[in-house]
């Protein structure tokens, strides 16, 4: 190595010294910057301990008396005028007496012995009995003074609601379609001109439930309801009465035809027996499985004054054969198609 690079090699050491020696100052200086400007800290909240003494009683410092002076003799006093009742306070105890606004009236505060304020309820009177209300009337004289009266207010509010359900008429009116009805007795169904039902016997009974429900809501509930307000001996109130309707249905639910095949002797039930069937037409369109040959439904439908009322008990469903046409007897596999199809 010669001298010169002996130069630069001392030169490059003394470099490298001087750097590390300057790093190691700035580290030493930000070091005792940092311990410095640190925060102290936060010191944690002194716990406050305290402690309830009850305070001495205070002995009470003897008082000087005064001197006594003789006493003066007293004055006659004035008599009091006398006031007038209207204008005289009312006593302490009675205004307390009185209830304030929002205030439930009831005896007055007592102080109880632990220096608690006890108060007693007041029980509000119970109201008498009906047993124990004499009104000084008996039985007969009660009946004649509110029976009668209001036996006619029901009857007259019973027709008058009546009438309003009827559109204005009244159950036995002889109006056209009924009074038509009633005079045609011929019957929809022959014998030899019906077809047996079979499966479509089901699709029947569902159909004739949906008409019952309308039915029974203008005969039973309507008509049949208002009968126990007349006289027990009305010709209305036999409950032999019966009568036997048919019926024609359209393809589209709606009434073609209503007979009386057999009458109950009483105009008026027979009257309300068709009426009751035109009131609650239209009906929901019939499934075709249970048309007949001009796609029509027959239905024979009785009506009596018992128990049995308008019931789908009482209905006999058929389904007719075109005139002329032979007597066929239709499988049950194809009578079940119809039925689905229907």
């Amino acid at each position: 190595m010669n001298f010169e690079q002996r130069q630069r090699f001392s030169r490059r050491k003394a470099i490298a010294l001087a750097t590390a020696i300057a790093l190691l100052l700035h580290i030493v200086a930000l070091w005792g910057v940092f311990e410095i400007w640190q925060p102290e800290a936060p010191e944690p909240p002194k716990r406050h301990e305290v402690v309830l003494v009850s305070p001495a009683p205070e002995k009470e410092e003897p008082k000087p008396q005064a001197e006594t002076q003789p006493t003066p003799a007293p004055m006659p006093s004035k008599p009091k005028e006398k006031t007038p009742e209207a204008s005289r306070p009312e006593p302490v105890a009675q205004r307390k007496a009185q209830p304030a606004p929002g205030e439930t009236f009831g005896p007055p505060e007592r102080a109880g012995p632990a220096g608690e304020v006890a108060t007693t309820e007041k029980k509000t009177p119970e109201p008498p009995r009906p047993s124990e209300i004499n009104l000084g009337l008996d039985w007969s004289s009660f009946e004649r003074a509110f029976g009668t009266e209001q036996a006619e207010q029901r009857r007259a509010y019973a027709q008058e609601s009546l009438k309003k359900r009827r559109q204005g008429f009244g159950f036995g009116e002889m109006t056209g379609r009924v009074r038509q009805a009633m005079a045609n007795n011929k019957s929809f169904v022959v014998p030899g001109n019906q077809e047996p039902l079979g499966p479509r016997k089901q699709v029947f009974r569902s159909y004739i439930d949906i008409i019952h429900d309308r039915i029974h809501v203008v005969f039973a509930d309507s008509f049949l309801g208002s009968l126990p307000s007349l006289a027990p001996d009305h010709p209305l109130n036999d409950f032999s009465l019966s009568a036997l309707t048919e019926i024609e249905i359209l393809e589209n639910g709606h009434l073609s035809e209503v007979r009386l095949v057999r009458t109950s002797g009483n105009t008026v039930f027979d009257a309300a027996a068709v009426d009751s069937i035109y009131r609650s037409a239209p009906f929901n369109p019939p499934p075709r499985a249970i048309l007949s040959w001009n796609n029509r439904v027959y239905l024979r439908w009785g009506f009596h004054r018992n128990r049995r009322k308008c019931g789908v008990f009482n209905v006999e469903p058929y389904i007719l054969r075109a005139p002329g046409e032979e007597k066929q007897w239709i499988d049950t596999d194809d009578a079940q198609m119809m039925v689905e199809d229907g």
